[in-house]
């Protein structure tokens, strides 16, 4: 009769002190294989760079053109003179008004005169008065003008805070020709910032044979990723000294900053921050959205909706790059309704879009947004969505892309390789595009 003492159980070999654990026994389910917990993370950064990307730059810090056509909101102006009565076909003198665009003087130039007005009040719910500019001047008091109506509504009164807008001219018959007016070209600022990422080993455990992967190979493959995450948190978060509206280097702009060794170190501007501090560019739509998730209402999604597409002049899709927290929010309002009325959205199942990665098309009546769900959006991001117009934004290449081998210095016993990039974010027109902080 055999000596059951003897014979080995498996639970006996879960002592790690016997060879049979230590040595014989096979743990791995497959020897080669190893989950990434990341496997595509950087989706802005690629989306960015097939969106357009501009290859050896001239220089570090560059210029983006943009250009705002006149006649979109240009010519609006705000009443800031005591109140008057308007009357129709009577002359109204010395009309006080301040403007939004071309500084204080902006449309009270010649090229004002002739225009053809409507007299809103402050809140643009009511219309006064539509009239005919016949005089302009400027003086130490400010900018006035003269108008004569020619439809007054059922408000006659005008009061400071009404707002006018130019809607067209028109001119006297047989007279010459009105001064003309034009518009410029404006750019907006933004640099090349550097990144660099080691990867390191010893000769030693160069030589070693490893599991499941080679060692080597791995830190490879993940600095890279590291890489690319650096990039794509900081042309989505990273801000710029001086913003986008300074060259950043020229006397009397504030200057890039200084770094460890007294020498000028580039950051990019990326969407967030531009956004947060240019959206009241847009002067019509809003485009910052703070959102309380508790108290949405389908009605603020609709209007929320008008204003994102307001400045869009076709149906190109918009894609909203999003953290974890705005997905589960629209997830929910298409199962159970936003709060109020318990209207819901449709939301496609996921598919590949043509850009590489995975999306979700959501229809709104006035445009179509695609979802994309953005590891980088984590944590105190996790709530933000970034409204992008494809159109409009890429990537800037001062160097092209490195990877550069064999760094150490003569004498060191190890490998030392690195991926280099210099490159920054471009973006165009801050209409175009929206910034939503849910909470």
């Amino acid at each position: 009769m055999a000596d059951l003492a003897s014979v080995k159980t498996l639970n006996q070999l879960y002592d790690s002190t016997d060879i049979m654990y230590t040595d014989r026994r096979i743990f791995y389910l497959k020897e080669n294989y190893l989950a990434e917990l990341w496997a595509n993370a950087s989706v802005f950064t690629n989306f960015s760079a097939q969106c357009k990307t501009i290859n050896d730059s001239p220089d570090v810090d560059y210029k983006m053109f943009e250009h705002k056509a006149f006649w979109v909101d240009n010519f609006k102006a705000y009443y800031t003179s005591g109140g008057t009565t308007l009357a129709a076909d009577t002359a109204d003198a010395g009309i006080l008004i301040n403007t939004t665009s071309g500084g204080s003087s902006g449309p009270t130039r010649a090229g004002i005169v002739g225009t053809v007005v409507e007299i809103w009040n402050a809140a643009e719910t009511a219309k006064k008065a539509v009239a005919i500019v016949t005089a302009a001047s400027t003086s130490t008091s400010g900018d006035t003008v003269t108008i004569r109506p020619v439809w007054v509504g059922s408000s006659t009164s005008q009061v400071a805070g009404d707002v006018w807008h130019v809607i067209g001219s028109a001119s006297e018959e047989s007279s010459t020709s009105p001064a003309a007016i034009s518009d410029d070209i404006t750019y907006r600022w933004n640099s090349c910032q550097e990144f660099e990422t080691p990867v390191e080993m010893s000769n030693l455990a160069l030589k070693a044979k490893m599991r499941p992967v080679n060692e080597w190979s791995r830190l490879v493959a993940d600095q890279g990723e590291a890489h690319k995450m650096k990039v794509e948190r900081s042309i989505l978060l990273s801000a710029r000294r001086g913003s986008t509206s300074s060259a950043a280097d020229l006397t009397g702009a504030p200057d890039h900053v200084v770094g460890a060794n007294s020498l000028l170190t580039r950051t990019t501007a990326g969407f967030i921050p531009i956004m947060e501090e240019d959206y009241a560019a847009a002067t019509e739509a809003p485009r910052l959205f703070n959102i309380t998730k508790a108290t949405y209402t389908w009605a603020s999604f609709c209007e929320d909706m008008k204003n994102i597409a307001y400045y869009q002049e076709n149906q190109t899709p918009l894609y909203l790059f999003h953290g974890a927290d705005v997905g589960v929010f629209f997830d929910s309002a298409a199962v159970n309704g936003f709060m109020g009325d318990g209207s819901r959205i449709s939301i496609q199942p996921e598919t590949v879009d043509t850009f590489g990665f995975n999306i979700r098309k959501l229809y709104t009546s006035e445009c179509e947004l695609r979802l994309v769900r953005t590891p980088a959006l984590r944590g105190r991001y996790s709530g933000y969505g970034c409204v992008v117009d494809p159109r409009y934004v890429g990537i800037v290449k001062f160097f092209p892309d490195q990877y550069k081998t064999n760094l150490q210095a003569n004498d060191a016993k190890k490998r030392k390789d690195e991926y280099y990039s210099c490159l920054g974010f471009l973006f165009n027109l801050v209409e175009k595009h929206a910034l939503l902080k849910f909470s």
